[in-house]
C-alpha cells in the first residue's frame, strides 16, 4: 500500500490515511470515501449507467483490488 513511502492519491490514499489515524481497514474505508461521490454522480450525470458502472467498480477494488 504505501510502496517506497508514498501514499495512493484520491479515494484510496484517503482511506490509508484512516487506517493509520483510526485503524479502519482499507476496504471500508474506500467503501465509506466513495459513497459521497456516487451520490452526487448519481445527482449530475446520467444516473443508470453511471451507478451501474461505479457499483461494479467500487466492488472490484474494495474486494479485489
Amino acid at each position: 500500500m504505501f510502496q517506497n513511502k508514498l501514499a495512493e492519491g484520491g479515494g484510496t490514499g484517503i482511506a490509508l490515511l484512516l487506517l493509520y489515524a483510526i485503524g479502519l481497514p482499507v476496504s471500508i474505508g474506500t467503501i465509506l470515501v466513495n459513497i459521497p461521490l456516487l451520490v452526487i454522480g448519481y445527482k449530475m450525470l446520467d444516473k443508470k449507467n453511471y451507478v451501474i458502472y461505479c457499483i461494479w467498480y467500487f466492488f472490484m477494488l474494495t474486494f479485489f483490488g
